[in-house]
């Protein structure tokens, strides 16, 4: 009897570390293929005047994983104003652990009307491990109306003994930053 209790107690520990063998060689396995990749800024377009219907939208990514990610389909999309694109694929032939990459997405931004925008941009990488820092968001865009100078009328005539009469300025765009006058 004690002759079987030994064998099993020897075969439990054997057991147990077998086991703690499996669980810690998983784990080493698994944090040698862990994949961590995360947009970090948004680098176009920028704010300005006349921006148009056919805008690039530029994002950096970065790869805090420590796996190599050369050649490996990594999907990004982009909003604006809440309104995404559809998923795209960036692939890039070198993309090794703690780099950055560029990626311009083949679909435009329409930022043709004078307004502001908010572009959000995000990875979608299968087995991130950190799907926190996937997103970047908040990066506002302004396309500030060119200045028209508009129309005046009234007050057409200028003698040397005096002007009087008012001055209307119609179709204008932009904020008058200085009036000049004579008297």
């Amino acid at each position: 009897l004690v002759h079987i209790i030994q064998k099993s107690y020897i075969f439990d520990m054997i057991k147990k570390y077998l086991l703690s063998f499996a669980i810690v060689l998983t784990f080493v396995v698994g944090k040698l293929n862990a994949q961590d990749v995360a947009v970090i800024s948004i680098t176009a377009p920028t704010s300005g005047c006349n921006l148009t219907s056919t805008e690039n939208v530029v994002v950096r990514i970065f790869n805090y994983g420590p796996t190599d990610l050369s050649g490996v389909n990594i999907p990004v999309t982009y909003s604006v104003n809440g309104v995404a694109i559809p998923a795209e694929t960036a692939n890039f032939p070198s993309f090794l652990q703690n780099s950055t990459v560029t990626y311009t997405f083949t679909t435009q931004a329409n930022l043709s009307a004078p307004a502001s925008y908010t572009i959000d941009a995000t990875t979608s990488l299968g087995g991130d491990i950190n799907t926190t820092n996937d997103a970047f968001t908040g990066y506002v865009v302004t396309n500030t109306a060119p200045s028209v100078g508009g129309t005046v009328t009234g007050g057409t005539n200028v003698c040397v003994s005096g002007n009087s009469g008012n001055l209307t300025l119609a179709g204008h765009t932009g904020n008058v930053l200085n009036w000049e006058y004579s008297t």
